[in-house]
Protein backbone atom coordinates (compact mmCIF):
# COMPACT_ATOMS: atom_id res chain seq x y z
CA UNK A 1 0.00 0.00 0.00
CA UNK A 2 1.49 3.34 -1.09
CA UNK A 3 1.17 6.12 1.50
CA UNK A 4 2.23 9.68 2.19
CA UNK A 5 2.45 10.86 5.79
CA UNK A 6 1.39 14.30 6.94
CA UNK A 7 2.42 15.54 10.39
CA UNK A 8 0.20 17.60 12.67
CA UNK A 9 2.17 20.67 11.53
CA UNK A 10 0.46 20.07 8.13
CA UNK A 11 3.81 19.26 6.50
CA UNK A 12 4.64 15.98 4.80
CA UNK A 13 7.13 13.48 6.17
CA UNK A 14 10.20 12.99 4.01
CA UNK A 15 12.99 10.42 4.07
CA UNK A 16 15.93 12.61 3.06
CA UNK A 17 17.54 11.37 -0.14
CA UNK A 18 14.67 8.89 -0.48
CA UNK A 19 16.30 6.86 2.31
CA UNK A 20 20.08 6.54 2.59
CA UNK A 21 22.88 5.44 4.95
CA UNK A 22 22.19 8.38 7.29
CA UNK A 23 18.43 7.83 7.25
CA UNK A 24 17.13 11.24 8.33
CA UNK A 25 13.35 11.55 8.44
CA UNK A 26 11.77 15.02 8.72
CA UNK A 27 8.25 16.44 8.76
CA UNK A 28 9.01 19.56 6.74
CA UNK A 29 7.72 19.26 3.16
CA UNK A 30 4.88 21.29 1.67
CA UNK A 31 4.26 19.03 -1.31
CA UNK A 32 4.34 15.35 -2.18
CA UNK A 33 7.26 14.12 -4.24
CA UNK A 34 9.21 10.87 -4.38
CA UNK A 35 10.96 11.28 -1.00
CA UNK A 36 7.56 11.80 0.67
CA UNK A 37 6.16 8.52 -0.70
CA UNK A 38 6.34 5.28 1.29
CA UNK A 39 5.18 1.70 0.92
CA UNK A 40 3.41 0.10 3.86
CA UNK A 41 4.30 -3.62 3.81
CA UNK A 42 2.80 -6.45 5.83
CA UNK A 43 5.50 -8.20 7.90
CA UNK A 44 3.09 -10.62 9.54
CA UNK A 45 -0.42 -10.46 10.96
CA UNK A 46 -0.98 -6.93 12.36
CA UNK A 47 2.68 -5.88 11.94
CA UNK A 48 3.96 -3.59 9.16
CA UNK A 49 7.19 -2.15 7.79
CA UNK A 50 7.59 1.19 6.01
CA UNK A 51 9.80 1.32 2.93
CA UNK A 52 11.14 4.43 1.17
CA UNK A 53 11.27 5.11 -2.56
CA UNK A 54 14.93 3.92 -2.54
CA UNK A 55 14.04 0.62 -0.87
CA UNK A 56 15.24 1.55 2.63
CA UNK A 57 13.15 0.59 5.64
CA UNK A 58 12.25 2.74 8.64
CA UNK A 59 13.98 1.47 11.78
CA UNK A 60 13.21 2.27 15.42
CA UNK A 61 16.69 1.92 16.93
CA UNK A 62 16.78 -0.57 19.77
CA UNK A 63 13.27 -1.66 18.81
CA UNK A 64 12.04 1.65 20.28
CA UNK A 65 13.57 4.14 22.67
CA UNK A 66 16.30 5.17 20.21
CA UNK A 67 16.17 7.25 17.07
CA UNK A 68 14.02 6.63 14.00
CA UNK A 69 15.84 6.26 10.68
CA UNK A 70 15.08 5.29 7.08
CA UNK A 71 18.40 3.56 6.45
CA UNK A 72 17.96 -0.22 6.55
CA UNK A 73 18.43 -2.06 3.27
CA UNK A 74 17.67 -5.58 2.07
CA UNK A 75 20.43 -8.09 2.88
CA UNK A 76 20.88 -8.90 -0.80
CA UNK A 77 21.25 -5.28 -1.96
CA UNK A 78 23.75 -4.88 -4.80
CA UNK A 79 24.64 -1.36 -3.59
CA UNK A 80 28.19 -1.71 -2.22
CA UNK A 81 28.00 1.72 -0.54
CA UNK A 82 25.61 0.33 2.08
CA UNK A 83 27.49 -0.75 5.23
CA UNK A 84 26.98 -4.36 6.33
CA UNK A 85 25.33 -3.27 9.60
CA UNK A 86 22.55 -1.54 7.61
CA UNK A 87 21.78 -4.65 5.52
CA UNK A 88 19.21 -6.04 7.89
CA UNK A 89 16.09 -6.20 5.74
CA UNK A 90 13.00 -6.35 7.95
CA UNK A 91 13.69 -7.39 11.54
CA UNK A 92 12.12 -6.42 14.87
CA UNK A 93 13.47 -2.85 14.74
CA UNK A 94 11.87 -2.34 11.31
CA UNK A 95 8.48 -3.68 12.46
CA UNK A 96 5.62 -1.52 13.71
CA UNK A 97 2.13 -2.07 15.09
CA UNK A 98 -0.82 -0.07 13.80
CA UNK A 99 -2.80 1.00 16.88
CA UNK A 100 -6.43 2.04 16.54
CA UNK A 101 -8.32 4.76 18.36
CA UNK A 102 -9.36 2.40 21.15
CA UNK A 103 -5.86 0.97 21.63
CA UNK A 104 -6.51 -2.16 19.56
CA UNK A 105 -3.85 -3.49 17.18
CA UNK A 106 -5.04 -3.13 13.59
CA UNK A 107 -4.25 -5.15 10.49
CA UNK A 108 -3.48 -3.35 7.21
CA UNK A 109 -6.87 -4.51 5.95
CA UNK A 110 -8.49 -2.57 8.83
CA UNK A 111 -7.13 0.74 7.51
CA UNK A 112 -9.79 2.83 5.88
CA UNK A 113 -9.92 6.22 4.25
CA UNK A 114 -10.61 8.75 7.00
CA UNK A 115 -9.84 6.12 9.63
CA UNK A 116 -7.08 6.77 12.15
CA UNK A 117 -4.22 4.90 13.80
CA UNK A 118 -0.92 5.33 15.66
CA UNK A 119 2.38 3.71 14.71
CA UNK A 120 4.04 1.84 17.63
CA UNK A 121 7.55 0.36 17.80
CA UNK A 122 7.97 -3.34 18.53
CA UNK A 123 8.92 -2.63 22.16
CA UNK A 124 5.28 -1.68 22.80
CA UNK A 125 6.33 1.48 24.66
CA UNK A 126 7.25 3.98 21.93
CA UNK A 127 5.25 5.58 19.14
CA UNK A 128 6.50 7.44 16.07
CA UNK A 129 6.24 11.16 16.78
CA UNK A 130 7.07 14.42 15.03
CA UNK A 131 9.31 16.65 17.17
CA UNK A 132 8.08 20.19 16.57
CA UNK A 133 10.50 21.66 19.13
CA UNK A 134 13.43 21.22 16.72
CA UNK A 135 14.41 23.63 13.90
CA UNK A 136 13.78 20.82 11.40
CA UNK A 137 10.72 18.87 12.63
CA UNK A 138 12.18 15.38 12.96
CA UNK A 139 10.43 12.06 13.31
CA UNK A 140 11.54 9.88 16.19
CA UNK A 141 10.19 7.74 18.94
CA UNK A 142 8.02 9.05 21.73
CA UNK A 143 6.96 7.53 25.03
CA UNK A 144 3.50 6.04 25.38
CA UNK A 145 2.76 8.76 27.95
CA UNK A 146 2.78 11.46 25.26
CA UNK A 147 1.51 9.33 22.39
CA UNK A 148 -2.12 10.43 22.60
CA UNK A 149 -1.08 14.06 22.08
CA UNK A 150 1.12 13.66 19.03
CA UNK A 151 0.68 10.28 17.42
CA UNK A 152 -2.79 10.44 15.93
CA UNK A 153 -2.91 9.60 12.23
CA UNK A 154 -5.78 9.73 9.77
CA UNK A 155 -5.93 8.07 6.37
CA UNK A 156 -7.32 10.19 3.57
CA UNK A 157 -6.86 10.38 -0.22
CA UNK A 158 -3.56 11.79 -1.44
CA UNK A 159 -3.72 15.52 -2.14
CA UNK A 160 -2.05 15.39 -5.57
CA UNK A 161 -4.17 12.75 -7.23
CA UNK A 162 -2.64 13.45 -10.64
CA UNK A 163 0.79 12.25 -9.56
CA UNK A 164 -0.03 9.88 -6.70
CA UNK A 165 -3.35 8.44 -7.84
CA UNK A 166 -3.00 5.14 -5.95
CA UNK A 167 -1.62 6.51 -2.70
CA UNK A 168 -3.01 7.42 0.67
CA UNK A 169 -1.97 10.30 2.91
CA UNK A 170 -1.55 9.69 6.61
CA UNK A 171 -1.73 12.53 9.16
CA UNK A 172 0.54 12.31 12.18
Amino acid sequence: MKIAIQADNNLFVSAEGGGDNRGDIHANRTELKEWETFTLQRVRDKVVAIQTINGRFWSAEGGGGGGLHANRAPRDSADLTIPVELRTAIGPWESFDLIGDSGEILDMTDLKTNGSFRLRAVDGQHFVSARRDLPEPRLQRGWIDNAARVEHRTLHPARDSRRFHDETTVDI
